[in-house]
């Protein structure tokens, strides 16, 4: 929270973000697995710089990358685990232009009943 008041009070950043994606992913480190995708639930916030984007793409970040980016990540092939998918998308999204830091939050949907998950959440900075 102390990054948030950070970036987003003190006018340091602003925070696009995609909610509720679901992709069946190749994932899971157990042979009954390997062979079904299941589907993942991605929650994924990209920080940027605090600047004026003229109202014009060509100064801004394009949203629909959070998705490409995830669909590039995931069409890879099959993840043991949720950590290596999560920095995998994290990673690539502070490749971006313009992307300060990532957190990438994911949830396998499908292994508990009732609504519940299981999940990892990760934040990754820029090296710029």
């Amino acid at each position: 929270m102390q990054l948030e008041k950070y970036l987003l009070l003190d006018g340091k950043a602003r925070k696009v973000f995609l909610r509720d994606y679901v992709k069946k992913v190749l994932i899971g480190a157990y042979d009954s697995e390997k062979a079904t995708p299941q589907d993942v639930r991605f929650n994924i916030e990209v920080w940027l710089p605090n600047v004026d984007v003229k109202d014009s793409l060509a100064f801004a970040f394009n949203y629909e990358r959070i998705s490409q980016i995830v669909e590039e990540v995931t069409s890879r092939g099959h993840f043991e685990l949720q950590e290596t998918l999560a920095e995998a998308v994290g990673h690539a999204l502070v490749e971006e232009e313009f992307v300060l830091a990532a957190r990438v939050k994911t949830e396998k949907l499908e292994v508990l009943s009732g609504g519940a998950s299981y999940g990892v959440e990760i934040f990754v900075e820029s090296d710029d």
